[in-house]
């Protein structure tokens, strides 16, 4: 692991102690909340007994914790902070100071505690998995050197597993294909774009995805997602080899919206209803609250994207294409290199979203997912929203598809 310089930043968060902190603590409180196990810490240090320093930095660690569970993120940063300073070498109240500015949306000090951890060699490595969830953070916002930082800091705790070397190959494989990105950041998109993406394309890029934004919007009836969606635009497939995408793939979305952009080709109507599709996912996801059934985020998904196939076109459609499961289609999006099962399932997914919109309207979709995001079964929903089983709902549409 490199060490790395202190940035002056770093002095904010070390700097917080009890003055900055007491100021914050209510005065009326109940008796097992986090502000009163905080004045009775304060008591206890000034006591004939005072707890070592360790002692305090230990429960300062567990009361920002509960700030962080009752949503206090403001107080745990302070909570955490003064934990650091009573303890320098506690690597586990610098991990979770990091992960409260990463929730506050403070990536710069979330960046420079982290850096602390990774620059101090008395440290006491926090466990893994809070390493791990820093690197998916910073990850998740592109922040890629930060992430394989944290990567870094997971595998030094946790020597030998598997599951977080990979990921660190995998974030520092992805470094080493986005040298050179453009950032075009807004409200709504954090636009990353290779070099080689003409920048009128990405301007173009970036007011499809505002229109779309609304229009989709509008149609999950939904509040705004709660933070800028990243998009990544690639000049070519590189990226997308890295990951074994098949190539008649052109988008993906995993947590942000990755595209292949053909530079000389320019804003192309493929871009343009690629960038719709991966954006529904984004909203399929914060609506529905967990993953969704994969027919229904690629059904829904290409709906979206203003695909359509006439109801009289569905026999001629499957007359090579066998009709598949709910939960056979499930395994087909998973194996996607099986390019004739995948395309058969995607014209499937989108045949049934088709035959609900038709019988049920699209806000039975949207309930759907809604019942989805309140923790309902993919099962119980279809059953609340339709009055069908899954094999009901492809008998019902192979039945109106004539298939």
């Amino acid at each position: 692991m490199r060490p790395r310089a202190l940035p002056a930043i770093a002095l904010a968060f070390l700097a917080l102690g009890p003055a900055a902190l007491q100021r914050r603590v209510d005065r009326a409180r109940p008796a097992d909340s986090p502000g009163a196990r905080l004045e009775q810490l304060r008591q206890e240090e000034r006591g004939p007994h005072p707890p070592s320093p360790q002692d305090a930095a230990a429960r300062l660690g567990a009361i920002g914790q509960e700030y962080v569970r009752s949503g206090e993120i403001e107080r745990a940063i302070e909570v955490f902070a003064e934990a650091a300073r009573r303890d320098p070498s506690s690597g586990e109240n610098l991990a979770r100071g990091t992960l409260a500015y990463l929730d506050h949306g403070d990536f710069e000090f979330a960046r420079a505690t982290l850096e602390i951890a990774a620059g101090r060699a008395d440290l006491r490595p926090a466990p893994a998995v809070l390493y791990a969830a820093i690197a998916e953070r910073f990850a998740s916002a592109n922040q890629l050197e930060d992430a394989v930082v944290a990567w870094e800091l997971a595998e030094n705790a946790e020597g030998g597993n598997p599951a977080i070397a990979a990921r660190l190959e995998r974030a520092r494989r992805e470094l080493s294909v986005t040298p050179g990105q453009r950032l075009l950041q807004g409200e709504r998109f954090a636009i990353y774009s290779d070099a080689a993406v003409p920048e009128p394309v990405v301007r173009d890029i970036e007011a499809h995805l505002e229109r779309e934004y609304v229009r989709q919007r509008d149609f999950f009836a939904a509040a705004d997602l709660p933070a800028a969606q990243v998009v990544l635009l690639y000049a070519g497939r590189r990226f997308f080899s890295l990951v074994a995408v098949p190539d008649w793939v052109s988008g993906v979305f995993d947590g942000k919206i990755r595209i292949s952009v053909d530079p000389d080709a320019g804003f192309t109507p493929e871009v343009r209803s690629v960038l719709s599709h991966e954006l529904a996912h984004a909203w399929i996801r914060f609506v529905a609250k967990e993953p969704a059934a994969a027919w229904l985020h690629e059904g829904l998904a290409q709906w979206c994207e203003g695909r359509r196939i006439p109801r009289k076109d569905f026999p001629h459609a499957f007359a090579r294409h066998k009709v598949f499961s709910l939960a056979e289609m499930e395994r087909n999006f998973a194996r996607r290199a099986d390019l004739g099962a995948a395309r058969a399932s995607y014209l499937e997914a989108l045949g049934i979203v088709e035959y609900l919109v038709s019988s049920r309207g699209d806000g039975a979709l949207v309930c759907l997912l809604r019942d989805l995001g309140e923790g309902i079964e993919t099962e119980e929903a279809l059953r609340r929203e339709t009055g069908l089983t899954g094999g009901e709902l492809v008998s019902r549409w192979r039945a109106w598809a004539g298939v």
